[in-house]
């Protein structure tokens, strides 16, 4: 019963992590080919308008693919076509949860290490993210 929970705790980490990816992605206009939780072979998928959803057999990672990420691509949505900056944020705009006073929260690793210099990234790379303020509690 423990592994079956450790299973299904570990995905939905996985599945947030790779969320921050996806969302970061889409937001910044650069187009992502498939957005995959679990590794291996495809147990299911779903083909929405450019971007292929798929849960895969092996509960031990995900990826965003998006186009252009592994080679060069004319497509000026495509992740090599993108200001290095803005590279920079997809890369670590990463979205992880962990545990606080109040229960679980959902947080971003580079939101919370990088804070407010984020927005000046945003402003250079002419991504859409906007964050006000993060706090940590002590």
């Amino acid at each position: 019963m423990y592994i079956i929970i450790a299973i299904i705790l570990f995905g939905a980490l996985i599945a947030v992590h790779e969320f921050g990816h996806f969302i970061t992605a889409k937001l910044c206009g650069v187009k992502v080919l498939e957005f995959a939780i679990g590794m291996g072979p495809l147990l299911w998928s779903k083909q929405g308008e450019e971007t292929l959803y798929s849960l895969r057999l092996l509960p031990i990672g995900g990826y965003c693919a998006m186009e252009g990420e592994d080679s060069d691509s004319d497509d000026p949505r495509s992740f090599s076509a993108q200001h290095p900056l803005k590279k920079e944020i997809l890369g670590q705009a990463v979205f992880t949860g962990y545990w606080g006073e109040d229960g679980f929260l959902l947080g971003g690793t580079y939101l919370a290490t990088v804070g407010s210099t984020l927005d000046i990234y945003t402003k250079y790379a002419s991504c859409t993210i906007t964050i006000t303020a993060i706090e940590e509690k002590s």
